[in-house]
């Protein structure tokens, strides 16, 4: 990662003005209903049995391990929405640092849940891997965003959670995918969820990184 060099008493805007601001505008909406969409369905997912009973099966001899990953991983993504709200963070500080910590400890524990299905996965060993290696980097993306805020480096914290909640939103890109795929007959669900267990979040890392590069340089120049 590289160094950001800007003022650590000020966070750099989030709202979307100037280029393309209409198209930052509904992006920034639509991924936001389909964050909230995707976090209310993580946390119908056990309690409904009517929901995908298909994917449920393949969970079967991973239950309590599946649950303790969707569910507190439905609680970040919709916490995670909360704190990209400019209003709440600079009018309630507080209570966007208590939402913080709440979001957190999901995350952590969501990751570490994901570790350990990812050494069971019904995706084979590259499925496997790529949900070990996701759940490694979610946690530690996370550890970095918490410990930069603890210490006053806002600005820092600000890009490590941009970089965390791309990852928390793995598992909205993670479902276009395993039902995109096997839907227009492109692949088995199988061989969706093999890649998808990568597609989900690389491009997402990799985005935000061009983004965040992109502030960077605006600032500095």
């Amino acid at each position: 990662m590289y160094d950001i060099n800007l003022p650590q008493t000020e966070l750099p805007p989030l709202n979307t003005t100037g280029y393309n601001s209409l198209v930052m505008r509904w992006g920034w909406r639509i991924l936001a209903f389909s964050a909230a969409l995707m976090g209310l369905y993580a946390l119908a997912f056990f309690a409904v049995e009517e929901i995908n009973p298909g994917i449920k099966a393949h969970f079967a001899g991973i239950r309590v391990g599946a649950m303790i990953h969707i569910i507190p991983g439905g609680i970040a993504i919709l916490l995670g929405l909360a704190q990209f709200h400019t209003g709440l963070r600079q009018a309630r500080p507080a209570v966007h640092r208590t939402l913080g910590q709440a979001y957190f400890i999901c995350v952590g524990i969501s990751a570490a849940a994901a570790l350990f299905i990812s050494f069971k996965p019904f995706g084979g060993i590259v499925g496997g891997f790529g949900l070990g290696l996701l759940a490694v980097v979610w946690g530690y993306t996370g550890w970095q965003a918490y410990i930069a805020a603890r210490r006053g480096e806002f600005v820092v914290h600000q890009r490590w959670m941009i970089r965390n909640y791309a990852l928390t939103l793995a598992a909205v890109t993670i479902r276009i995918y395993i039902s995109g795929f096997p839907a227009l007959d492109l692949m088995s669900f199988d061989d969706a969820y093999q890649v998808a267990t990568w597609l989900c979040w690389v491009p997402n890392l990799l985005l935000v990184e061009w983004w965040i590069l992109r502030r960077t340089l605006e600032k500095s120049g």
